[in-house]
């Protein structure tokens, strides 16, 4: 599933995500500096999403009502994006967001719940955060000559 997003720079509040030509620019650089890095984060990133799509709960259609929000024509399983981040002057990072909103129009992903009463759990946490934290031990694993290179070279 093709997935919408881009480069950003900075995190947060103090984000600038930038398109077009200073888009390809900017990662044209980034790739140029870190190659391996950013291809292994955006392998990983796209590893994750693809997984938690898979394994993501569909709850919308609850006692055979259809769907609760008539206006929105989705579920959250369907707007995951995807992107890269480049953070500071030494950082890059792949990161995983979900833009569906609820009936009121505020982002609700991390509120959902499923498995059966007593022993839910938070599709956001088993199937994105926990994963990353795994592949984030795998890439410094793996990247480790690549990075220390870079040091160097830097």
């Amino acid at each position: 599933m093709a997935r919408r997003g881009g480069f950003t720079i900075g995190r947060g509040a103090a984000s600038l995500e930038v398109s077009g030509e200073l888009t390809r620019a900017v990662e044209r650089v980034i790739r140029e500096f870190a190659p391996t890095v950013v291809a292994a984060v955006e392998r990983e990133v796209e590893q994750i999403v693809t997984e938690a799509e898979k394994e993501w709960p569909v709850g919308d259609d609850k006692n055979g009502k259809g769907a609760r929000n008539k206006r929105q024509p989705f579920h959250s399983v369907d707007r995951f994006i995807t992107g890269i981040r480049y953070v500071g002057s030494d950082t890059v990072e792949g990161y995983i967001d979900n833009d569906a909103v609820n009936i009121r129009g505020r982002k609700y992903w991390w509120f959902i719940k499923t498995g059966k009463t007593g022993q839910e759990y938070s599709p956001l946490q088993k199937y994105v955060r926990k994963p990353v934290r795994e592949a984030a031990q795998k890439l410094a694993v793996e990247l480790a000559a690549d990075l220390k290179q870079m040091v160097r070279e830097a």
